[in-house]
Formats: C-alpha cells, structure tokens, sequence
C-alpha cells in the first residue's frame, strides 16, 4: 500500500502540505518522462531498495566484526578492559569476562586504594580491578578515594586514608574494600585491617568534631601529628576465609580458589563444566551457521557425576507445596546451574549450603541450548587423605566483651556478630560491672574475635582461659 502511493506520487507530483511540512512535488509525467521510462525508474529503484539498505548494513556490520576480532585478538588485556569497564554494574558480567582474562593467561590484580583507579586498568600486560567494581562501593566516593590521592600522595595508613576524605565513608563500602585487598597496599594484614578500620573511623571523626566546633589549639595541632591510632595487629584470617570474602565483594574467587587443593582429585571426576562449555559453544555456531562444527552431540538427558563448589544456594518452595534449591555449582573449568527439587533436597538437605565442596550424580537438562543439572544425589567431597588439613586443638577458654555505660546502640550489633559465629565458646557480656552469659555459644575464630575488636574497641575484649 505504502509503494502504491508513492507510485502515484512519483507518477503525479503531491501538493504543498504545510501541516506536515512536505513541498510540493511535481511528478515525472509533469516534468516530461513518459509513462514507460517513469515505469522503469521507479521500478528499478524499488528492486534497489529490496537489498540496498541490507547489504549496506551487512558490510558495516562485516568491517566492525573483523576489527572488534582483531582488537580482540592483538590487544586482548585493553580490549576486554574496555567491555567490563562498558558493563561495570553487573556483576556477572564483569565476573565473566574476568575469568575469560585469566583464562587467556592476563594476570588481574586485586584493587589498590594506592594504584588502581575508579575503573579497571591495564598497561598492556595486566589488567587491575577498579574500585567501583566492589560491592557497595559507589562510583562518586570512588573517584574522591583516586583524586586525593593524586592530589596528596599515596596513602600511608588507615588514619591517614580517613583523614584525607572529606566525607565519612560508609562501613559497608571500607569494609568491602578490605575484604577485596584494596587496602593491603598499607602493610597490614587483612584480619588486622578489619579489627582496625571502625576505631580509626571513630577518631576521626571525633578529631573533625573537634576542629569544626572550634575546641583545638596549638597543642592539638602538634598531638594531630601523632594522631594516627594503635593498631590491634591479629594473625591473618584462614585462606578459606580470605577467598570467602572475596566471592563475598566481587561474585569470583581473585586470589585463588577453594578447589585448588583438589586438583589431582579432580581428574578422576569423570564429567567437567569444560563438557557443557564445549556443547554450549558447538550448539551456537551451528544455529549461527558455522558448517564447519559439523553434528553437535546433544547431552540432553545424560547422567553425569560432578564435583565441586556450592553457590548461591537458594531455598524455594515449589508448585506443590514441597520444599526445593536452586545454586551454581562451580568447578575448576566454570558454572553449570543446578537444581534439587523436594525428594533430593529433604535427603541431602544440611549438604545444599553456600560454600560446601560435594559430589553430585545429576541429569543433565538443555533449554534452548542452556545446560542445567538436575540434582538425584550429593554427598561430601573431601580430599584425598595427604591434603586433610590437620586441625587445631580447641582451646578451653571464654570471650569476655566489656559493654559502655551507654550500650543501647551497640548491644545489637555484638549480638548480630556472636550469631554469625555458631560453635561452643560461651560469651560473658560485662555491663555496669555486672557479668551476663550470652545464650548462644559462639566459635573460637579469629575473624569473629576481629569483628567484636571492630564493634567495641580492642580494649574491651578479653580472651580469658576457663577455670578447671
């Protein structure tokens, strides 16, 4: 209908419609062209018109896919920076994209409050996380961290970093930032960063109240030299705990990974995540039409043994009222989506939690060329015998957290620390000089030791041995 009007048009001209902006047209028959020849004009530029604009696009698209593969290719470590640094907010995205460096052999170094920047990096051979690509860490507060210290020189401890920002950051965003090593560049471990970074905060903050309220003098001025505050300096957390936090901030394991220790173990598991990559990969240049694949095995329906790593681990309750879990289970070649549904997960249900290492037997399910396994069993994966770690004798002894006069505002957040840490260490609240147990026991863990250091202060926490 649209070519039969322009037809006429092209035939006969149009008048002036100053409404829609459109000049008269006078038309060919007007202008003298002869009803054949002004036939075979328009014709021939309605054929044109049937490949022109496809095959314009196509050759655009053509030249931008041989450079986007050759940047690529040649320039992987800035090419690759470019797409995260381009989806910076998803964090599966950067997560994706991080492993395909490590995988191509790109070193990628941890976050640096002294030589990364807001975005990720690279000069050429490595390639360095930027700061906004943390958990809880925005992009404005980012920026400041960077600029000031251009502006002011590399940051020398945790007081010095706080000093020099002109508004507070929040907990979550320093805390997320040690956890992910951005702060490991001052020295200090990151058990000890994490005991630390709340009393620096408070000081402060106290010292610009000081400042602001005018209540200083020369005396303060000199003391702001020596300001900087004791550290409580604590052994380094377990490497599980470090590479926990790390998953925690960035949704990937940056410093190593928890399977590494089962990597000769790991060649006996008679199916991998590589299997499903390669039938994922091999099922999409076909549909692409890439002959050179050939017939693509389905594994559609396959009964596999897996191993590896528990996450994200989801409870659900499914269309009959029965209780299911839905995780990724990540082993040392990627992730493949999992599912149990209510039989499974009521057997194996204490086995289905974020970070266990297990053995699954599982179907393998394809929709629309995405693998998932359905779960049948599970059981633990443990080591091989040499690799067990040898664990350390538990200590007999109780915690005791001194309370201020003033408890109101922190009781709860020592409650919500000593949850967190379940095991069979009882707990001494002391306020006003009076001793309260606590109605849960807690474990002997130096991380959750660091949390209470960072709640109250190093001061009012004591490790006292149990009287025989």
């Amino acid at each position: 209908k649209l070519m039969d009007e322009q037809k006429k048009i092209f035939f006969n001209g149009s008048p002036a419609n100053p409404k829609k902006k459109l000049t008269a047209v006078e038309g060919a028959l007007a202008r003298g062209a002869s009803e054949a020849v002004a036939t075979k004009l328009f014709d021939d530029m309605a054929d044109f018109a049937k490949y022109a604009f496809n095959k314009s696009h196509a050759a655009a698209y053509a030249v931008l896919s041989y450079e986007t593969a050759y940047l690529k290719k040649y320039y992987t470590p800035e090419f690759i920076t470019a797409v995260i640094n381009d989806r910076i907010t998803n964090q599966k995205e950067v997560s994706k994209y991080v492993n395909y460096l490590r995988n191509k052999g790109v070193p990628v170094l941890k976050p640096d409050i002294n030589e990364g920047d807001v975005f990720f990096t690279t000069n050429g051979t490595t390639v360095r996380f930027g700061l906004v690509a943390v958990k809880a860490v925005g992009e404005d507060a980012a920026r400041h961290v960077v600029e000031e210290r251009k502006r002011g020189g590399p940051y020398k401890n945790l007081s010095d970093f706080f000093r020099r920002q002109t508004s507070m950051p929040n907990r979550a965003m320093i805390e997320n930032l040690i956890k992910a090593g951005a702060f490991d560049c001052l020295g200090e471990n990151r058990a000890t960063l994490l005991a630390n970074y709340e009393q620096a905060m408070t000081a402060t903050s106290e010292e610009n109240k000081r400042k602001m309220s005018g209540q200083f003098s020369l005396f303060d001025e000199i003391e702001e030299l020596n300001s900087d505050i004791d550290l409580v300096r604590l052994k380094e957390l377990p490497r599980k705990q470090i590479l926990e936090n790390e998953y925690e901030v960035f949704s990937l394991y940056l410093s190593g990974h928890p399977l590494e220790d089962y990597k000769e173990a790991y060649k006996a598991i008679p199916f991998t995540t590589a299997k499903v990559a390669e039938a994922e990969e091999a099922a999409k240049a076909a549909e692409d039409g890439d002959e050179s694949v050939g017939a693509v095995p389905s594994l559609d329906g396959e009964a596999v043994t897996a191993a590896g790593m528990l996450l994200d681990v989801t409870k659900k309750v499914g269309k009959t009222g029965n209780e299911m879990a839905v995780f990724k289970l990540q082993d040392l070649d990627g992730t493949i989506e999992g599912i149990a549904f209510g039989g499974t997960y009521t057997r194996f249900k204490d086995l289905f939690k974020t970070g266990n290492i297990v053995q699954v037997d599982g179907i393998l399910k394809d929709k629309d060329g995405v693998y998932s396994l359905n779960v049948k069993s599970v059981r633990e994966w443990k080591k091989p015998t040499e690799e067990q770690d040898v664990a350390a004798p538990a200590r007999n002894v109780v915690f005791v957290v001194k309370f201020p006069h003033d408890y109101a505002a922190v009781y709860p957040k020592v409650k919500e620390i000593c949850s967190a840490y379940k095991g069979g260490v009882e707990v001494y609240f002391l306020i006003d000089g009076k001793y309260y147990r606590h109605d849960q026991t807690v474990a002997d863990s130096e991380l959750l030791i660091a949390e209470l250091y960072g709640a109250v202060g190093p001061e009012n926490v004591e490790i006292k041995e149990r009287k025989r």
